[in-house]
């Protein structure tokens, strides 16, 4: 594997250091914008999530703790072949915990939500990178990684998404992680708009938007500012806060492990948390509501995770093209 000198690695220990090293500088935000706008923004959301980490919160309604039926429920559910986290405890011991044990587990998962602190020894992942079909696998862009994370802290992120979902409605165009919903689905969505305007004599233009490294650099404090402006109780933003903070990463290549490398954004990979906090975050991508004139029609907009698009039709493709035009000019606000 290539370093970033172009000089080719052999050890194992050093190309998890060259993969790890990608991957810490993937694991970043986006550098603020630098005008005056942009940047005053960005210290505000900083300062309301700072005190709002400092402040004291009301406790948590009773409802929202765990009962040792739910997280036995949830432990049944687990699959029987999964690689193990840094932990080494695979799904098949967590499945075998007499009552005792999961009664235990579940006075863990309650205290977590009591204090809003989410483990430091659970916010370590270990990853290992599959090469991509088709790319050098001499170079570490060609990597694909995989996380690996703590069966255990996974069963808490399910019983903390069920709370959240409690709040959460994803927009009616979005068709990634929603339950009856597919590709397919949206394909056919989109496949049917076209037609229909098309049939109408009408001209359909389309944007396809893809953000390169979507999940991997997610703002944590622009994350924790949109879920306070959610329904959602603030102890359980707390919890998501602290489940954000500190995480970290080794990359196993062979028998060799590289140094300890920090998340400094992103919503981790490999569990279930991570694509409803991202659905969160870009939630507000916008349309034309709210500022169309009586007749003028708004653009269709489909989502799939983290791949969006527009479409606009109309009688002539230039007239359509200036509507798409409008709302990409309302993208980057």
């Amino acid at each position: 594997m290539f370093d970033k000198t172009g000089t080719r690695r052999y050890a194992a220990k050093d190309r998890a250091e060259i993969l790890a090293e990608h991957l810490e500088e993937q694991f970043t935000p986006h550098t603020p914008s630098d005008t005056p706008e942009a940047a005053s923004h960005h210290v505000q959301v900083e300062r309301q999530v700072e005190e709002f980490l400092m402040a004291p919160v009301p406790p948590l309604p009773r409802d929202y703790f765990v009962s040792p039926a739910e997280t036995g429920k949830l432990i049944s559910r687990l699959p029987k072949r999964k690689a193990p986290g840094p932990d080494g405890i695979p799904t098949a011991a967590i499945r075998q915990l007499p009552r005792q044990a999961i009664v235990a587990m579940t006075r863990l998962f309650n205290g977590i939500l009591r204090t809003g602190h989410f483990p430091k020894n659970w916010k370590m992942g270990r990853v290992i990178a599959i090469p991509k079909a088709g790319k050098d696998p001499q170079l570490a862009t060609s990597q694909r990684p995989i996380t690996l994370l703590s069966h255990i802290a996974k069963l808490f992120e399910r019983i903390a998404l069920r709370r959240l979902f409690r709040h959460l409605t994803p927009r009616q165009e979005q068709f990634g992680f929603c339950s009856g919903h597919s590709t397919t689905l949206q394909l056919a969505r989109v496949l049917h708009h076209i037609a229909v305007e098309h049939n109408r004599g009408r001209r359909t233009v389309a944007v396809f938007l893809d953000i390169e490294k979507a999940f991997d650099r997610v703002w944590h404090p622009g994350l924790v500012f949109k879920l306070l402006n959610t329904q959602i109780p603030p102890a359980l933003v707390r919890t998501v806060a602290s489940f954000l903070e500190g995480r970290s990463f080794f990359v196993a290549v062979e028998d060799a492990t590289s140094d300890p490398r920090p998340i400094r954004a992103g919503v981790p990979q490999g569990n279930c948390l991570s694509p409803c906090l991202y659905g969160v975050y870009t939630d507000d991508i916008p349309t034309h509501a709210g500022q169309l004139q009586d007749w003028e029609e708004d653009v269709v907009l489909a989502l799939y995770a983290d791949d969006s698009a527009y479409f606009a039709s109309s009688r002539r493709a230039d007239l359509a093209a200036v509507k798409i035009q409008r709302v990409l000019d309302l993208l980057p606000e």
